[in-house]
């Protein structure tokens, strides 16, 4: 059970000892922001134990996210600056400057396809979702998940993703990203569930298989935007055939005697190659 104090220093302990471990579980109380990275940034890590290594691990955690919100909130509050130089005033426009992902670019040494997506997710937690952008800013909600919600619900109406991120948002935190997807996608179909059937429909006439060679000279060969159960369908016989054709002696993993089945079947020959190498 985590110690909860004051967060001052000057109660009955010296800085040495708040920072080296005599009251170093306050940390899970702190909220982000000044104070907390001033007690980080003079953490001696080496004389920590492994609980509290995870506690300074939580907070570090927390401060980064509420850093990269305020990263993002300078980004954003950017694309409404004009044009200036060094002694220009303050001046805000109404709209985001056209080129504002070009200042960004250039200021980061970012490609403009980048540029372009950072300043966008700026917007996003400004903007449209600002509960998201608060959540960060608060520790509350790291980068990933961030991104997981804005991504999730970019398909929706404004007012029905603040419903869905609503809904998730303060569970966010415990779940991973695999699980934080799938509750958004039940939600989404819940919410509008026709809405659902045609995004899958569009999906799945995007549908294509291509091929891209990888850096130690092998290649990948990928099926995209299929339809579900035709992949479940394939792989339920693919593993059927992988297992059947397995033996005691054979050297390979089922990852490559699955992988030795599909080419053959691909190539339209059966799989009776299977079981040699």
């Amino acid at each position: 059970m985590l110690e909860v104090v004051d967060h001052q220093l000057d109660e009955g302990y010296s800085d040495d000892q708040y920072r080296d471990g005599g009251q170093l579980d306050a940390l899970g109380a702190m909220d982000p922001g000044p104070e907390l990275a001033s007690v980080l940034a003079g953490i001696d890590r080496a004389r920590l134990n492994g609980h509290r290594l995870v506690v300074v691990l939580q907070a570090l955690s927390r401060q980064i996210a509420h850093d990269q919100a305020a990263l993002y909130a300078v980004m954003s509050e950017i694309s409404y600056c004009p044009p200036g130089d060094v002694a220009s005033p303050p001046d805000r426009m109404g709209v985001p400057d056209e080129f504002a992902a070009d200042e960004i670019r250039a200021a980061l040494a970012l490609t403009r396809r980048s540029a372009d997506t950072q300043l966008d997710f700026a917007h996003q937690i400004r903007e449209r979702l600002p509960q998201v952008g608060e959540g960060m800013g608060g520790g509350r909600l790291d980068l990933a998940r961030a991104r997981v919600l804005i991504d999730g619900t970019d398909h929706l109406d404004e007012e029905t993703a603040r419903k869905v991120v609503d809904a998730v948002i303060d569970k966010a935190a415990n779940l991973t990203i695999g699980q934080l997807r799938a509750r958004l996608r039940r939600l989404t179909i819940e919410i509008d569930p026709d809405d659902a059937k045609h995004r899958l429909d569009r999906g799945v006439d995007a549908r294509r298989v291509v091929s891209y060679p990888n850096p130690d000279g092998t290649a990948n060969l990928l099926g995209s935007s299929l339809q579900p159960e035709r992949v479940a369908a394939i792989m339920r016989r693919l593993n059927r055939l992988a297992q059947q054709a397995r033996h005691r002696d054979d050297p390979r993993s089922i990852d490559q005697i699955r992988a030795d089945i599909r080419s053959p079947l691909t190539c339209g020959g059966g799989s009776g190659s299977a079981g040699r190498r």
